[in-house]
């Protein structure tokens, strides 16, 4: 048993100091897909997936700056409206991007076949559309 233990706090010590060769992304982006960036007046505005678009519920981000300083944006009402041009139909269970901090903005896209597909992202101010961006994108 004292064999047992001694062998279990070696392995415990071993595995938490093991350090890992894999690189530490500088930029929380580099781990997502963009799908596209728009500039609108003095916002640009830049669409991501945490994963590549596939068929099922996919969760979306959006970065909004404020140019030419890039400062963050924090206060913009999203609506997001995915649709298939081709097959004139959208989809169920979109959940609208809300700000999860520093300028990110969070939310879920549901694409219910593989095809081309058509990301409305709609910025509001209240019940009032400001600007509408369309992003293709292919899901496979």
């Amino acid at each position: 048993m004292k064999h047992l233990l001694q062998l279990l706090v070696a392995v415990l010590l071993t595995v938490g100091c093991s350090t890992t060769t894999e690189p530490t992304p500088t930029d929380p982006t580099d781990e997502l897909v963009l799908i596209g960036t728009d500039t609108v007046n003095t916002h640009e505005v830049s669409l991501y997936f945490e994963t590549a678009p596939h068929v099922g519920m996919n969760t979306v981000l959006i970065r909004v700056v404020q140019l030419p300083q890039k400062t963050t944006v924090e206060t913009v009402i999203w609506k997001i409206d995915p649709t298939m041009p081709s097959m004139g139909h959208g989809s169920p269970g979109n959940v609208h991007p809300v700000h999860h901090g520093n300028g990110w903005y969070r939310g879920t896209c549901n694409f219910t076949m593989t095809g081309d597909w058509d990301i409305a992202l709609t910025r509001m101010d209240h019940d009032t559309i400001v600007h509408t961006t369309h992003f293709p994108v292919v899901v496979k």
